[in-house]
């Protein structure tokens, strides 16, 4: 375990003591919130002991132990939970397999995020196992071999001084990088195409990004809305802000793309399903571990096969989630226990 993953273990901990929201005066709330980080920290290090066979099971399980905290700290009535709120349909492949909403009040997935994302349940069709991995900016760095699921977009941006931009003047300008290996199967890729069936491409793509919305082409005389580099195209778009002040430009900014998990690195990500479906962070984790958790557990043997790198293509990023989850759910969890976002240094 790293110095930075001590550390938010430190922050989730010391909350055991100085409990957030409701939690805080609640002896009921107050019980339950200890309790469940207790199995949380204790299912988490049990992870971390065994295999890639058995994983997905205390994973699953201590991320939602540490929902019921969340929901003790933050959840008006009901609070307590009952049921995963989920259904697992296996598919011919671990990442083909999909995760179903089963909504039911007092359920723990419907709860959670409930919480998380603020009113919203976020899931209310089928979400494939490989749209959840692939939406995720913490496997980004990895390859995989089925690229048919949309990956987040990383977004540049530079919020210069606007006393000495007459241009940008109240645009938010940022830059959209697509790594060429991570879209193999988009036409834009094609240096060929011209200005407007680019546009076409690119406008069908982002509407795949949700929190993107209001976006606009940023394309001033002799610029051309792609520009090619080595890794993949980029493609320079802006939103439009209340005022040209840095913190007007900047409020417009961050209400479209987020930091997700480390400071300076920002992200826009996609939608899930036909249905549009949205999840933050904790929730996209939470439902990928749940659809592990349910194929590792009612269907051991095809899980194993998925496992079995000599014959599987979907081994090494299904060992990548399990490694990856260790180090990151405990920080979006501290994030549902705050109820704000929370960055590290890069």
């Amino acid at each position: 375990m790293g110095d930075e993953s001590q550390a938010i273990w430190s922050l989730i901990r010391e909350t055991r003591a100085r409990r957030p929201g409701k939690a805080a005066d609640h002896p009921k709330r107050a019980e339950v919130y200890g309790a469940a980080l207790q199995q949380f920290e204790e299912l988490m290090r049990a992870a971390r002991s065994v295999g890639y066979a058995s994983r997905p099971l205390p994973l699953f399980y201590a991320i939602s132990q540490a929902g019921r905290a969340i929901t003790a700290a933050w959840a008006d009535q009901p609070w307590e939970l009952h049921g995963h709120g989920l259904k697992f349909e296996k598919g011919p492949t671990a990442f083909r397999s999909i995760v179903k909403p089963e909504p039911k009040a007092t359920s723990s997935f419907q709860s959670v995020a409930t919480v998380v994302h603020q009113g919203v349940v976020g899931l209310t069709g089928g979400v494939e196992l490989g749209a959840l991995w692939a939406s995720l900016p913490d496997l980004n760095p990895q390859d995989l071999r089925d690229e048919r699921w949309r990956r987040p977009l990383i977004v540049l941006h530079e919020l210069e001084d606007p006393a000495t931009s007459r241009v940008r003047g109240k645009y938010v300008i940022a830059e959209i990088g697509i790594a060429a290996d991570r879209w193999k199967h988009l036409r834009m890729l094609n240096e060929s195409l011209s200005d407007n069936e680019l546009d076409a491409e690119f406008e069908a793509l982002m509407r795949h990004y949700p929190t993107a919305e209001g976006w606009q082409h940023y394309r001033p005389q002799g610029l051309r809305l792609v520009d090619f580099g080595y890794f993949g195209p980029k493609f320079t778009i802006y939103w439009q802000a209340d005022s040209a002040t840095l913190g007007a430009r900047e409020w417009a900014f961050v209400h479209h793309a987020f930091e997700h998990r480390v400071s300076g690195t920002w992200w826009i990500r996609p939608d899930l399903n036909e249905a549009g479906d949205f999840l933050w962070p904790l929730m996209t984790w939470w439902t990928l571990l749940y659809g592990l958790s349910m194929l590792a557990r009612y269907h051991p043997g095809e899980w194993t096969s998925a496992l079995r790198v000599d014959d599987s293509p979907e081994t090494v990023p299904l060992e990548a989630a399990l490694d990856v989850a260790l180090e990151v759910v405990p920080h979006f969890v501290l994030e549902g226990l705050r109820a704000e976002q929370f960055t590290v240094p890069a």
